[in-house]
């Protein structure tokens, strides 16, 4: 334990002193603290605001100005001074007299103030300082003061030198309409040289606090002397906060920079997300000082994304961020501090920290590139080119390039689409029409609809109970309300089925095997088709020069390949030829239940890597392999779709955060390096569900991936990551037919769900507990049913895509299978289930967990002997609430691939 203790307080220094306790072999981000708090009792609490500048009078010499504040009286703070050669900028020299501008008494900044900006004008040679100042506890009116530059630019910057311009703030707030301003503070100011009007303009990026909440984002002020200022009402505000660009909802927006690189006008901002939850820079980006200003996503300059410098005891909160280039290379100054045990971020311990920026990313189309923290990618330049697996169905001889789009303005959805390269959109039969002003759109600019057949299978409607091929009053569960169409003609499998009516509970009077197919019996949960209201709209739209295809399934909606099956038909008859595409879209491994032949011609597969919680990235090559292993050994080089996350879905409660940019272009490259035919992304967005259409950085990345493709027919794809490298189980590209995944168990017999409704989960006994019997009927939640064999993808078994809506709280569902081995071995069982799982080898229990999570692979690793000849496994799930499921493989025991294990059912 001492040893313990001691290898503890190693690392912990090395995160306080800006090390990295990685191997000196990876790559790493450079940064260290450069002024602490211990250094003075005057910046005992919080040290922050650098604002730094050449000196004027001493090339090679850098100057900062910073604010801090002591512990003895966080009410208070005041200004101090250091200087850094240039060549060093890590390493800096505060003043022995700090601080050097403090709070006066009996005017307004009486109380405390912060530091905004510090310039140097040349011919005043003067530095002017801008700063906020308050009376109170709240930073709320902007203030000047100007200081001599002296002889040697550093020395003359004292508390004597520095005098306040006027007696009053420069820029006050506006408390009268549209402003409402409380308070005005944290100005970043910036000049720029009028030719034409021989003057210098000036711009002030100030905070503000008003009837809209507190700090919720950047207004602008102008000025021709930086003393006297005009705040400008941007009209064009959509929510009409006059602000310059829209901020993210419910954040802080404080401290900020303004500086121009290259053609590119850059504002970094102090961001705290979730009102101030979490501080962290944030970029936004114009090319105009006063209008066209766009911000970056707000996980650009993540912290967290700073390998081996990143620390929670660290950097946690990050704010007050400033970019300096000093020798053709930036830095990043911020002020941060370690996640305060109370989680109050206005009690963490602020030190100022110097990180190099040596990522290079872009920003929007037309605008410089910038760095940032980051390690330099070294991957660019082992990009190749990946074409798209050809098919042939393109759009004007290009891959399939699309979106999903909201059904209101889809006037304006569909310019935005074309904008950015799009040639398919998810749609209807108003697109569909040249006669439409949407459909007309379409035809001039070359834009296909994949048009959606969905309403035929998700209405609800499904078979309560297995049925015998003689019955004639069919029970139903109506999970989606009754039908609205007058057709009295179901198909159920390859049945036919004329009824004479529909009532609460199924089909009544019914002629089986009608129109020459045979009655047959059907098992419980098997979704119903009606082929006579799909045909009719098939037919009308099946003749449209804006048609692409038609989409079929949007993930599982329970049991649904027969419906699928008949529905495919149903296409080839109304529109032979396959001129059209038969598209379905799967959501997951578990979602290839649905998957047979005969079903479709393209797969849309959508893996979201991003989450509410993390970014999973390998899994999007893991779960894009297993789902195509298992669907080319049903149908042989079948094509596929990647549908990549490019939307917010936390306004809408969807469970999907929203992607970086970088993120973003991962995500493309991974669906083109597995084989994709097309990209398409998932959404447009609208207020609710904000997508790439709305998230402008998203915009970018969607655009310059598109035009990639639309230019070369491919993506330059970087090489995949170590990690993606060790789990690959296919070739990269695309292949015909999959090799071997040794040892995932191909399927089970599956019967449930049961009512668990006293929450007794592993407790709870019902019949499979006892007795295995594959002809066996039971009650189950919402009626009866069997046991069932499903077929897995590559050992996953989905229980939520097999019983759709069926509610599976608190339910219990069993799965069964033989395995045998010729010899009597050990072996290793890789299992996972969502929620709690029992696994029982010839009646005895060899894994148990319980309790609440989601599933994954390999979740937990057993090791057990198969006997020689066949065993028997039985699994018990119990669902707490949400989905559920099952995976399960086996490797030897050392953990290499197994052979020789048969299973049944397979």
């Amino acid at each position: 334990m001492e040893i313990l203790k001691k290898h503890l307080l190693i690392l912990l220094l090395c995160c306080t002193l800006g090390w990295s306790v990685q191997s000196a072999a990876e790559a790493q981000i450079r940064g260290k603290q450069i002024i602490s708090r211990a250094d003075a009792a005057w910046q005992s609490q919080q040290i922050e605001e650098p604002c730094i500048l050449p000196n004027p009078k001493q090339p090679g010499k850098l100057i900062m100005l910073y604010g801090a504040v002591p512990a003895s009286n966080r009410a208070y703070a005041a200004v101090g001074k250091a200087w850094a050669d240039e060549k060093d900028p890590l390493t800096w020299h505060q003043d022995e007299n700090n601080p050097i501008f403090r709070p006066r008494e009996g005017k307004w900044d009486s109380a405390s103030f912060r530091l905004d900006t510090v310039m140097y004008v040349p011919e005043e040679d003067a530095y002017y300082i801008y700063y906020s100042g308050t009376t109170h506890s709240v930073q709320d009116r902007i203030g000047l003061a100007i200081c001599p530059a002296g002889d040697d630019g550093y020395s003359s910057i004292t508390d004597e030198n520095i005098k306040r311009y006027g007696d009053g703030p420069v820029l006050a707030p506006e408390a009268a309409a549209p402003y409402h301003e409380e308070m005005a503070s944290q100005a970043a100011v910036m000049r720029e040289w009028n030719e034409k009007e021989k003057r210098w303009d000036w711009y002030m990026y100030y905070s503000y606090r008003g009837k809209d909440g507190v700090l919720p984002g950047i207004r602008l002020a102008t000025s021709h002397d930086g003393k006297t200022w005009t705040r400008h009402f941007n009209e064009s505000d959509p929510r009409g906060m006059g602000q310059i660009f829209e901020s993210t909802p419910n954040a802080y927006y404080e401290w900020h920079q303004i500086q121009k690189i290259d053609n590119t006008y850059v504002l970094l901002i102090e961001v705290g997300i979730e009102h101030g939850r979490r501080w962290r820079p944030v970029l936004a980006v114009s090319t105009d000082p006063i209008k066209g200003w766009t911000q970056l996503d707000p996980d650009t300059m993540l912290q967290t994304k700073w390998e081996g410098l990143y620390s929670d005891e660290t950097l946690y909160h990050v704010a007050t961020p400033a970019l300096y280039r000093f020798n053709s290379k930036w830095y990043l100054f911020v002020q941060a501090c370690a996640k305060p045990g109370n989680d109050v971020y206005t009690d963490g311990a602020w030190e100022m920290w110097t990180v190099e920026c040596n990522r290079k990313i872009p920003t929007r189309e037309g605008m410089a590139d910038i760095y940032i923290p980051g390690v330099a990618d070294t991957t660019a330049s082992a990009a190749v080119n990946m074409p798209l697996h050809p098919t042939q169905w393109t759009i004007d001889g290009k891959p399939i390039l699309g979106t999903y789009v909201p059904g209101e303005n889809m006037l304006a959805s569909l310019e935005k689409t074309h904008e950015v390269g799009m040639n398919v959109v998810f749609g209807g039969e108003l697109e569909l029409d040249p006669a439409t002003p949407e459909g007309a759109y379409c035809a001039k600019n070359g834009i296909k609809v994949l048009h959606h057949l969905t309403s035929h299978l998700y209405h609800g409607i499904s078979l309560r109970e297995p049925i015998s091929s003689d019955q004639t009053i069919i029970p139903l569960l109506l999970q989606g309300g009754k039908p609205t169409h007058s057709s009295t003609l179901v198909q159920i499998d390859d049945e036919l089925i004329r009824y004479e009516s529909l009532d609460n509970t199924g089909l009544v009077n019914c002629q089986r095997g009608v129109n020459g197919t045979k009655p047959a019996a059907h098992i419980e949960g098997t979704i119903l088709f009606w082929p006579e209201p799909c045909a009719e709209e098939i037919r009308r739209v099946k003749d449209s020069s804006n048609l692409f295809g038609y989409y079929t399934l949007d993930d599982s909606p329970g049991d649904s390949v027969s419906a699928l099956r008949a529905m495919y038909a149903t296409v080839q008859k109304e529109d032979p030829g396959k001129r059209h595409p038969v598209c379905a879209g799967f959501g997951d491994d578990g979602s290839l239940i649905n998957f047979a032949p005969d079903m479709c011609d393209i797969m849309f597969i959508y893996w979201y890597p991003v989450g509410t919680k993390t970014y999973e990235r390998d899994r999007t090559s893991q779960v894009v392999q297993r789902m195509m292993t298992t669907a080319r050994s049903r149908v042989p080089g079948i094509p596929f779709v990647g549908i990549y996350h490019a939307f917010d879905g936390r306004p809408a409660s969807t469970g999907q955060g929203v992607p970086t940019a970088e993120q973003l272009r991962e995500q493309l490259e991974d669906f083109v390096r597995e084989g994709a035919s097309g990209l398409v992304a998932y959404w447009l967005g609208n207020d609710k569900l904000p997508g790439w259409a709305t998230l402008t950085q998203l915009g970018t990345t969607v655009r310059t991936a598109n035009r990639e493709v639309l230019d070369t027919g491919g993506l330059s794809v970087r090489p995949e990551t170590a990690s993606m490298s060790a789990k690959r189980i296919q070739p990269t590209g695309h292949w015909e037919r999959p090799m071997p995944f040794a040892g995932a168990v191909p399927a089970w017999h599956v019967i449930g769900p049961f009512d668990d409704a006293e929450g007794k989960y592993l407790s709870a006994n019902f019949p499979p507990d006892n007795t295995f019997d594959t002809n066996a009927i039971y009650p189950v939640k919402d009626g009866i049913a069997g046991w069932r064999i499903r077929q897995t993808t590559c050992g996953t078994l989905g229980l939520t895509n097999i019983f759709g809506r069926r509610s599976l709280k608190n339910a219990v569902i069993y799965l069964s299978c033989e395995v045998t081995s010729p010899q009597k071995r050990q072996v290793q069982m890789h299992v996972g289930t969502d929620d709690d799982g029992a696994v029982i080898l010839n009646g005895k229990e060899i894994y148990r967990h319980e309790g609440p999570r989601g599933l994954d692979y390999d979740t937990d690793t057993v090791s057990t002997t198969l006997p020689a000849g066949t065993s028997r496994l039985l699994v018990k799930v119990c669902n707490r609430a949400g989905m559920s499921g099952v995976s399960m493989r086996f490797s030897n025991k050392d953990g290499s691939p197994i052979e020789n294990l048969m299973f049944l059912p397979h």
